[in-house]
């Protein structure tokens, strides 16, 4: 047993320890020391109380720092976006993410362990002062006191009111819990309702025999060797003659948020608000589509996301991974092969929309590869990010080619959700918000009837460089079907370089809060690519 006299010093360097692990990332100087204060005196009025009730409290802070201290050194603070991520993450995609922390992370969480076993085996004597208890108390609760004296309790912000960091992480997180709940609860009441499109004009209608749309995941799109990254990484792409978006932005920097508001029609006096029951799959059934979505992310059941809900109107689905919790459940996009085939070569007395949703480059990228890659490029995880590019290419080759061989008319639109942030390292998703988590590709192939002229030597690539928001998706889906309706205002050409008249570009960051997309930081990976060549 450890001498009973170095159990307080002790306690401090602990203290300090465990505050360095768990300060909010923009933490001053001044907000530091306080935070250290106060989970030290927090320690010591526990052990005067009881020596159980302090040992409850070590393990419950120790339980805390395991959960957070990961996230802020991947992801940042834990945000909206990433408790629901949590929730509707299955186990195959959860250990992905692990496979991101950095051995440091393993490290000082052990560090971290022994240091907290140590601590608990040590004995101690209460401090013999007067009063100490209830001078301990006061000294703890003085400032959440002065707090909600000067501002009144706002729950929204509960956790403001915490100095001692384990309380106002745990806070945090509570609050966090709630506003997802909130959410939550809201799409499940919107998926309820009937889609209330009307189409006013019906008799112009026109569908193509095969229109299909395959969501990439975490793709950003400077990563792409089409839109200027310098290791062909896109041959298909390049070659195919599509219609190129330079200029396209998803509307958040996380799946849940961007798809929800990009396949569902969003409020336009308030972008948070989605109508879940009128989204592309519902729009789809109602012109005569025949609706088919083909799925390499998986369903979570209870926890069922906005996307599985928008999936489960189409009129056949399918998803490689079930979300069942077994461990090791992790198909290549490629297996979703036969089943896309099997979608646009069966016949039909309808025309069909196919929904394709990949599992593309989402984190860790070596999971998409089966760890392999061609060329190494500053990390094996970036290596891996690249090869996923290549994989995604072909991907698209193998559709396109499906397509092509039923010789009749189709679109193919591809885009992905959501880029990511890199260290030159890996490959997150972003701490703070920065235009790489939002500038995605988006591309658009069309063929039309067989014309006499199949010559295509000279078909190039045509770009469109006028900004476009995910939040307008669904009004390229009208247009490319010659739709209009009451639900969708818009009335700029989408597939055009006609402004669509939105001065400024508000996006979501990771809290749902609107912020202004021209004025993020940049984090461009070909400035990274020239360093390490000098």
């Amino acid at each position: 047993m450890i001498k009973k006299h170095i159990f307080y010093p002790l306690l401090f360097i602990y203290s300090v320890f465990q505050s360095w692990m768990l300060f909010p990332i923009e933490s001053t100087l001044l907000s530091k020391a306080l935070y250290i204060f106060s989970l030290f005196i927090f320690y010591v009025f526990l052990a005067q109380l009881h020596r159980f009730v302090f040992k409850i409290g070590i393990i419950f802070s120790l339980f805390v720092t395991f959960f957070i201290y990961p996230t802020l050194k991947v992801y940042g603070e834990p945000t909206f976006s990433y408790i629901a991520s949590i929730l509707y993450t299955d186990s195959a995609e959860a250990i992905s993410y692990i496979k991101i922390l950095p051995i440091s992370i393993f490290i000082m969480l052990s560090a971290l362990l022994v240091f907290t076993i140590v601590l608990l085996r040590t004995s101690y004597e209460k401090l013999n002062i007067r009063f100490i208890t209830l001078v301990l108390f006061l000294v703890l609760i003085v400032l959440p006191t002065k707090k909600i004296l000067q501002y009144g309790l706002r729950l929204g912000v509960i956790d403001d009111y915490f100095n001692v960091l384990p309380l106002k992480r745990t806070a945090l997180v509570i609050n966090q819990l709630y506003s997802v709940k909130k959410d939550h609860d809201y799409m499940i009441e919107e998926s309820k309702k009937p889609s209330s499109w009307v189409i006013e004009n019906p008799s112009e209608v026109s569908l193509k025999e095969n229109f299909v749309i395959v969501i990439g995941e975490s793709v950003r799109r400077d990563f792409l060797h089409v839109y200027g990254f310098p290791i062909e990484n896109t041959p298909f792409i390049n070659s195919s003659a599509p219609f190129l978006f330079d200029n396209y932005i998803s509307i958040a920097p996380k799946t849940v948020m961007s798809l929800s508001r990009t396949l569902a029609l969003v409020k336009e006096d308030d972008l948070k608000k989605y109508e879940l029951n009128n989204n592309i799959v519902s729009l789809a059934n109602t012109i005569g589509y025949e609706t088919h979505w083909i799925s390499n992310q998986g369903v979570v059941g209870h926890h069922n996301s906005p996307t599985t809900v928008i999936a489960n109107r189409s009129n056949f689905t399918t998803f490689l991974r079930k979300g069942d919790g077994k461990t090791g459940q992790n198909p290549m996009d490629t297996e979703m092969l036969p089943f896309i085939t099997d979608a646009i070569s069966k016949k039909s007395s309808k025309p069909k929309l196919i929904i394709i949703h990949m599992q593309g480059s989402h984190p860790y990228a070596c999971d998409r590869t089966e760890n392999k890659y061609d060329e190494f490029i500053l990390s094996e995880e970036i290596s891996c990010y690249n090869k996923s590019i290549k994989n995604t290419d072909a991907f698209l080759k193998e559709i396109y080619n499906n397509l092509e061989k039923t010789e009749k008319p189709f679109s193919l639109v591809y885009f992905s959700d959501h880029g990511q942030y890199t260290d030159g390292k890996s490959m997150l998703h972003s701490q703070k918000p920065i235009k790489e988590a939002y500038e995605v590709p988006f591309i658009i192939w069309n063929k039309e009837k067989e014309t006499e002229n199949k010559n295509t030597e000279n078909q190039t690539i045509k770009k469109i460089s006028t900004r476009r928001v995910g939040t307008d998706f669904l009004h390229l889906f009208s247009q490319m079907n010659n739709i209009k309706t009451k639900n969708i205002t818009k009335n700029y050409h989408f597939i055009s370089d006609e402004s669509n008249e939105d001065k400024n570009s508000k996006v979501f960051d990771t809290s749902e809060n609107l912020v202004n997309f021209d004025t993020l930081p940049d984090n461009p990976i070909n400035i990274l690519l020239k360093n390490t060549k000098k």
